[in-house]
């Protein structure tokens, strides 16, 4: 009883470590589950912002750019109306080449406006490209993550279902085996309390009735010696072995 006493503590002690175990490793998996989301967050801000800074970058250098073709034609044309001056005929030529410039100027401008446009469009389309690929990446991963955990969380189900059949097997068949320790404990004192019965009637009638017990109910030399050297004497003069069948007829 105390060999089974201590196997069933090992038991349960083992059962709670592994369940304690079992949930600092899901503990662990949501904490790690948790990182992985805020660090691929925290990624994209990043890269956002980037992308911000270099397209203001862009349109600053684009700014300039125009302002520095501005202040050069702007100069040119100073020059040119300063020695327009001198003469009125070249006056008029560079009124002329003016609009023409002003004319080409609109142009440039409506065509970089086009290209700017162009640009705006084909970025936009670009960054919306980027975020969905990039959601659907994320989706992906989150998504085999998941598959990854539900996997895991089931073959830890498996294992647990296997160990504790493991257990429930060990404990019924030692069950088992102290029922039948017990049954046989049982029958054990069956016999010895019928043995015990048996000895005490032979004992209290087996002189009052020597020369009628029946066969069989002397079983062995142990039973005379139970009955004492008188019984054993009185059964001697009756010159009969009590345990020869051949006798017994005879006698009959």
């Amino acid at each position: 009883m105390r060999r089974q006493e201590d196997y069933r503590e090992d038991t349960i002690r083992r059962l709670h470590e592994e369940k304690r175990l079992e949930a600092n490793m899901s503990n662990e998996e949501r904490i790690s589950e948790k990182r992985f989301i805020r660090r691929t967050m925290m990624e994209q801000k990043e890269r956002e912002m980037e992308e911000a800074i270099l397209k203001a970058q862009r349109d600053r250098l684009i700014r300039e750019e125009q302002m520095l073709q501005e202040e050069r034609l702007a100069a040119e044309l100073e020059k040119r109306k300063l020695d327009s001056i001198r003469d009125e005929k070249m006056r008029q030529q560079i009124r002329e080449i003016s609009l023409e410039l002003r004319a080409l100027e609109a142009k440039l401008r409506s065509a970089y406006m086009n290209k700017e446009r162009t640009a705006q469009i084909a970025e936009k389309e670009a960054i919306k490209f980027d975020v969905m690929k990039r959601d659907s990446e994320i989706a992906r991963e989150m998504k085999i993550e998941h598959e990854r955990a539900e996997e895991a969380a089931r073959q830890r189900e498996v294992e647990k279902l296997i160990d504790d059949r493991k257990s429930q097997f060990a404990a019924d068949r030692e069950r088992e085996l102290e029922e039948r320790r017990e049954e046989e404990r049982m029958e054990a004192f069956r016999k010895q309390i019928i043995e015990e019965e048996r000895q005490k009637l032979l004992r209290e009638h087996a002189m009052r009735l020597l020369g009628y017990l029946p066969k069989g109910v002397i079983r062995d030399s142990g039973d005379l010696n139970m009955l004492g050297s008188e019984f054993k004497d009185a059964y001697s003069k009756r010159q009969i072995d009590p345990f020869d069948e051949e006798a017994w007829d005879q006698r009959r």
